[in-house]
């Protein structure tokens, strides 16, 4: 598995790059120019993110084209799902699930569990038939790739549509159609601390939680357009979430439109363990979140929560937390960030897309 690997060792060297590059300008045709954004005063410990995802995206149509339109500003790069395609390529041709051939890989009516040592799976449709559940459980690494989710078997599941015993993985360029209903099943369910990059996926109509980390690990979650969960009394939003250990997570250039309510309330991304652990350095760059379309009421509660004492629970951050850049709209959220949770974090240039003020936590 020579692609994970080279994967996991260009993510740990981003974590020493010296600087971010500058910001561009690159704005809506009429639209009114973006608040100055400026550069950390101090950026030596921030990893270089300047790639916007675009040159690596592949051929393709986008799928929210008009997502900004009408907005006063926008981001100053190309936007995941909006500016370049993301998801499953048009062009990809899917093999039915139903017909996998795969060494210790072991079908069981919806359900298709996969073992051995590392696993490939590229370009499986596994939401014909109703759709099925992965179970990975490979020993070594595994790369999901050009694979599409979905189905009405996904309403009945517990877990996650992807569920994951595996230290290491990539999953890249999949859709997931979380058909909508259920409370309890996330779209990727990680049982260990693992290294994981979660990269050009699409992922809408899903019941609750895109990724849930559940001891922690390494996370590269890049370029990923994420739209419409929750919808389903009981079910929480929740882009991200951790249960227990230790985590340093890269959470940027991310699309994400919630313009449904989430019947539960819930949060976008949050840097939290709801059992207690430690982050390390996590940052949350350059992400395009909207929260609109309540009619008055809220879709969601607030866009990202940090860290430190949340229910009873304490979870320490270590070196240098960075909130920056970030382009939100939170006309339908209760804020952009959880009151008394960035205690120690750094916040630059955050921008409301509506009013194009600079944003700070409360």
């Amino acid at each position: 598995m020579d692609t994970i690997n080279a994967r996991d060792n260009s993510l740990s060297r981003r974590h020493a790059i010296a600087s971010f590059a500058a910001l561009g300008t690159c704005f809506l045709p009429r639209a009114a120019a973006s608040p100055a954004l400026t550069q950390a005063t101090d950026v030596r410990a921030i990893p270089d993110l300047s790639d916007d995802g675009s040159a690596g995206a592949v051929p393709g149509t986008p799928q929210m084209t008009q997502l900004l339109h009408g907005y006063t500003t926008r981001p100053p790069w190309k936007v995941a799902g909006v500016d370049y395609a993301v998801g499953v390529p048009a062009w990809k041709k899917l093999t039915d699930w139903r017909a996998l051939d795969l060494p210790n890989a072991r079908i069981d009516g919806h359900s298709v569990e996969v073992g051995g040592d590392d696993a490939v799976l590229d370009g499986i449709d596994f939401s014909t038939d109703g759709g099925a559940q992965l179970y990975i459980r490979a020993k070594g690494s595994v790369a999901i790739s050009n694979c599409r989710f979905g189905g009405d078997y996904l309403k009945t599941i517990a877990t996650g549509i992807i569920d994951t015993s595996s230290p290491r993985m990539i999953v890249q360029n999949c859709s997931f159609d979380g058909a909508g209903a259920g409370i309890a099943a996330c779209v990727l369910f990680v049982r260990v601390s693992v290294t994981a990059t979660v990269n050009y996926c699409h992922v809408y109509n899903y019941p609750c939680r895109v990724i849930q980390l559940g001891s922690g690990g390494t996370l590269d979650y890049r370029f990923n357009l994420i739209g419409e969960g929750a919808m389903q009394a009981g079910a929480h939003l929740n882009y991200l979430e951790f249960g227990s250990g230790e985590a340093r997570p890269i959470v940027a250039y991310n699309t994400t439109a919630q313009t449904a309510m989430a019947r539960s309330g819930g949060e976008g991304f949050q840097f939290y363990f709801n059992g207690g652990g430690t982050m390390h350095e996590p940052l949350c760059v350059r992400n395009t979140m909207i929260a609109r379309g309540g009619g008055g009421s809220a879709v969601m509660s607030y866009l990202v929560h940090g860290s430190g004492y949340h229910q009873g629970v304490t979870t320490a951050v270590l070196g240098r937390p960075v909130v920056q850049g970030n382009f939100m709209d939170t006309s339908s959220a209760y804020g952009p960030f959880y009151g008394g949770s960035f205690s120690g974090w750094e916040f630059h240039d955050n921008v409301d897309m509506v009013t194009r003020r600079v944003l700070h936590p409360a």
